[in-house]
Parts: structure tokens; C-alpha cells; sequence
């Protein structure tokens, strides 16, 4: 059902912004990249900011649920859903500055994160996390995706670079959070105004305060984790933290480069901005965000290594890590072997035919090493061992990464009913236990009489896992609970989180 008239008459009094609730609209809206279809009640085009209070206003006095959504990306299903929609892309989309000597970027939500690296690279910087999703991904959806990417062994993920943020509340009311003192989080949550804000510090503290025991013991162990809310931090704790954080967190602060802690929250203080990275908009809508940035590396030089098995592949990335690569990236033979069934990338593969005469690798992994000295970077290469491919020049990385990037497309553009659906892709596990993952998921797909491709990010114990199942067929879709069940029971035995990138939304519930 669309928007009711009164609720529709009521904002369009305070909403400068276009209001659709026509069945193109909500049809065009009921679908983002996941496997879910949900038509909204409409959808509102914010061109102010105080259009975003006025909307969070009038929807909470109406009761109308709000979902912020970017650019539709969501593989979980967060993007959809039978609420009103606030889509900021079209004119809530400046970037506000870019300050090279604090090394931090203000946005709006609408802006795209590729958008903000071309900007930001004029200064030698970047946004660290680098989804691959960045050429049409929001820097909102990124942040309430708590967005990571290949590198997130270096950078972490997106919530470790959020350092405030202008928010709208649940009523309307609009707020500041950023990295204050104990004692002055405690002051305002010991105050007598009865608002939102207030009611948000007192609940962190309290978290804080009296379940930070809980937090500690029960805590998924892979700091590689986009599910729930990221409540540990309000301690601030982790159990793991990225391999690389202390050798390349060299950033900026307000008194010179220092260290970063992580979670990169300041002794006796606390920071509700993190905690907003993974939220979904099930929070508060972001108005305005500031980001810390870092530098964009000068060469990169990529080590191709090739495995018997996934499995072999995945054991052997821990003491790769030692090397201290910038990513360490999981590539399967399914999608070397698509990758030669293009005439157009087939003549790339000859770094493959060096690897492998004659045949096809069960696995690559494409180690890749970043610095300001090629001639150190070619060394690490050569410490990985003999045997290995070394891509030195920008061409020569590029046919290793077209690979992947080909044989993703052809993968999900199979033809027929059976097809590799997304609904477990993002599983994460401590990184020394990936190989035990991967042996017990080849066990569990094999038991439910499938197969799935394991890809990405394998520095960082987050593979994207895409069985296939013809949810058309009878018993498709219980198929997909059974395995979807196994595999999340598997995940958490192993101390890992049943989201390592793409979120809850809709698929973890």
C-alpha cells in the first residue's frame, strides 16, 4: 500500500524534496542486489538537509517506518522494505572538504564513494575501505554497510573511519556524535532533558558499563564483521584487530602523525559515530559525515601463487600474511576457466599457462604488496616462494584482476534456472581457521547435493560463497534454509561472525 494522503499532505508542508508514490516508483524501489523483493510505501528525494529532519519528523508522528537507502547495492536485503524510502543520491550529494592536513574528508550521504577517491586523490588520498561495489556505492550505504574490501587488512573496515557525524534521530531531532570524554558523555546522560540524544548516552553507558564482561566472552573472534551493532566500540575493545593496522595507520591527527589504536577510539573516551557504521539506517539517518583518510600507496606489485585446492590455498595465507601484503585475494578455477571462454580475455591467461602448463590451477591467490619502493615490493614478491608470477607493471596487474572481474560476470550470468545465489556469500572466520572453513562448507554443499564457487578476500578469513539452487524448483528454497542453517552453525563454532561484509538486512534474520 503507497503513502496515505494525509501523511503525504503533512510533508509536502515542511519537505522542500520530490515525494513519489507511484507504482513505477515503488516498483523501480523494491528490489536492490539481493535475492528479495519488497515494494515500499513510497519514495522521498531530500533536497536539504533540513529536508531529512522534516521527513524523520512527520513519519515518526505519522508512524511511517523510514529506510535511508544509497545505491541499491545491498546483497542482505537492506535496501527494500515496506517503509519510506529516503534516497539522498540526487541532491544530498556534496563533498563538503577535504582537509590534506587533518587527512579528512566531509560528506553528504549521497556521495559516491569513487567519487570522493577522484577528489581526494588530487591530495595523495583515499577512503580506505574499498568495496567493489565504489563506482556506484554512497559513502551512506557504505557506512551503514560498514563497507570493507580487499584491503581491509591495512585499513579495517568502514566504521574505523568515521570520526563524527550529523545525524537526524528517530523524532526528528538532530544530533552530533563524535569522540567525546567519558565524563562529558556522562554529564549529558546525566542531565535532565528527557530527548533522544540523551536517552542514546545513557543506553551506551550502561552497555558499556554493565555488559562489557559479556561483550569480551562472547564476541565473534574475527574483527572482519558487518552483523548487529558494533557495541564493542563502546569498551573500546576487540578481540583481533587487522594484521597491518599498526604498520600502516601512519595518519594524521590534529597534533601530528601518532598512532591509531583500534578500534581507533582515544583512551577515556567514547564515540557513538562507529557504532552507526553497520546500523542499516536502523539508527539514525546520516546528514553529514566526516572521514578519516589515507595516503594512496605509489606502487603496487602483485604475487600470483597456485594451489591444488581451495582449501590448500587457504591454509597457506597466514604465513603470507607474515610477508605483510596489502590483500591477499582467493581466485577459483570456475572462474579462471569462464575467464577463457571469452575470446576477448582469453590471450590475458598466459600468466596462468606459466603457473599451470597445460592446465587450469584448482586456485590462485593474488598477493598483493603496496609501498613507495618497487624494488622492495618485487623483493616481498620473490619471498613468497619459487614458482610464483610477478605482475611488476600496471598492464600486467590488470590481465590477473580481469580474471576475477570476467569470470564473476559470466558466473552470474548463467543461464537456466540453476543459479549462484547470494544468501551466505559473506561468512567470516578467524583467518588461521579459513581452511578448516572451506574443507567443512565443501562437506556441507556436497551433503545438500550442490556446489558453490569460494572467492575474495582471503586475507581476511571473508570468502564470498555462492551456491547454486533453482529456488524454482520444489524444495529450492529449503535447500537454501538447510544450507544457509549448517553454514551459519559451522561459522559460529569456529569463532567467526555470519557476516564479514555485506550485513544483516534481511538475509540474517
Amino acid at each position: 500500500m503507497p503513502l496515505s494522503p494525509d501523511f503525504i499532505n503533512d510533508l509536502r508542508k515542511v519537505f522542500a524534496g520530490e515525494i513519489r508514490t507511484d507504482l513505477t516508483t515503488r516498483i523501480l524501489y523494491s528490489t536492490d542486489a539481493s535475492i528479495y523483493q519488497i515494494e515500499p510505501l513510497g519514495v522521498a528525494f531530500p533536497r536539504t538537509q533540513s529536508d531529512l529532519a522534516a521527513a524523520m519528523e512527520v513519519a515518526a508522528a505519522h508512524g511511517v517506518p523510514v529506510l535511508p537507502r544509497g545505491s541499491g547495492s545491498s546483497l542482505a536485503g537492506q535496501a527494500v522494505g515496506q517503509a519510506l524510502i529516503l534516497d539522498c543520491t540526487q541532491f544530498l550529494n556534496r563533498i563538503v572538504e577535504i582537509n590534506p592536513e587533518r587527512m579528512t574528508a566531509t560528506v553528504e550521504p549521497g556521495v559516491i564513494l569513487a567519487a570522493l577517491n577522484r577528489t581526494a586523490a588530487a591530495h595523495g588520498l583515499q577512503f580506505g575501505p574499498d568495496p567493489a561495489s565504489a563506482e556506484r556505492a554512497t559513502i551512506g550505504g557504505s557506512l551503514a554497510n560498514n563497507a570493507a574490501g580487499a584491503h581491509s587488512i591495512l585499513y579495517g573496515m568502514a566504521a574505523d573511519h568515521l570520526v563524527s557525524a550529523e545525524v537526524v534521530l528517530s523524532d526528528g531531532s538532530q544530533a552530533t556524535f563524535e569522540e567525546i570524554s567519558l565524563e562529558r558523555a556522562r554529564q549529558i546522560a546525566a542531565g535532565d532533558r528527557r530527548d533522544v540524544q540523551t536517552a542514546i548516552y545513557r543506553a551506551a553507558l550502561d552497555i558499556r558499563e554493565r555488559y562489557g564482561d559479556a561483550i569480551r566472552q562472547h564476541w565473534p573472534k574475527t574483527w572482519r564483521r558487518a552483523s548487529g551493532y558494533n557495541l564493542n566500540y563502546l569498551l573500546p575493545w576487540s578481540p583481533s584487530q587487522p594484521p597491518l593496522w599498526d604498520e600502516n595507520n601512519a595518519w594524521q591527527s590534529e597534533s601530528g602523525p601518532a598512532p591509531i589504536p583500534y578500534p581507533p577510539v582515544s583512551p577515556g573516551c567514547i564515540n557513538l559515530a562507529p557504532l552507526l557504521a553497520g546500523s542499516e539506517g536502523t539508527l539514525a539517518v546520516i546528514r553529514q559525515a566526516t572521514l578519516r583518510l589515507v595516503p594512496n600507496p605509489r606502487y603496487t606489485v602483485l604475487g600470483v601463487m597456485a594451489f591444488s585446492g581451495l582449501a590448500e590455498a587457504c591454509e597457506a595465507t597466514p604465513a603470507i600474511l607474515e610477508l605483510k601484503p596489502s590483500a591477499v585475494e582467493l581466485i577459483p578455477q570456475a572462474l579462471i576457466h569462464l575467464a577463457r571462454s571469452v575470446p576477448a580475455y582469453a590471450h590475458q591467461l598466459s600468466f596462468v599457462e606459466q603457473l599451470s602448463p597445460g592446465g587450469e590451477p584448482a586456485a590462485l591467490l593474488v598477493v598483493e604488496f603496496s609501498g613507495d619502493n618497487p624494488a622492495v615490493l618485487r623483493e616481498q614478491v620473490r619471498r613468497l616462494g619459487p614458482g610464483v608470477f610477478m605482475a611488476g607493471t600496471a598492464q600486467a596487474q590488470k590481465q590477473v584482476w580481469a580474471v576475477r572481474k570476467v569470470g564473476l560476470g559470466i558466473l552470474m550470468s548463467r543461464p537456466g534456472d540453476l543459479k549462484p545465489i547470494a544468501f551466505i556469500e559473506d561468512l567470516a572466520v578467524p583467518v588461521e581457521r579459513l581452511g578448516e572453513f572451506v574443507r567443512s562448507m565443501e562437506q556441507i554443499l556436497a551433503r545438500n547435493g550442490t556446489q558453490g564457487n569460494f572467492y575474495a578476500h582471503a586475507s581476511a578469513g571473508c570468502l564470498h560463497i555462492r551456491p547454486l539452487i533453482n529456488l524454482k524448483a520444489q524444495g529450492g528454497v529449503s535447500d537454501l534454509r538447510r544450507i544457509a542453517t549448517e553454514a551459519v552453525e559451522l561459522t559460529l563454532q569456529l569463532g567467526g561472525a555470519v557476516s564479514g561484509e555485506h550485513g544483516d538486512g534481511i538475509a540474517r534474520r
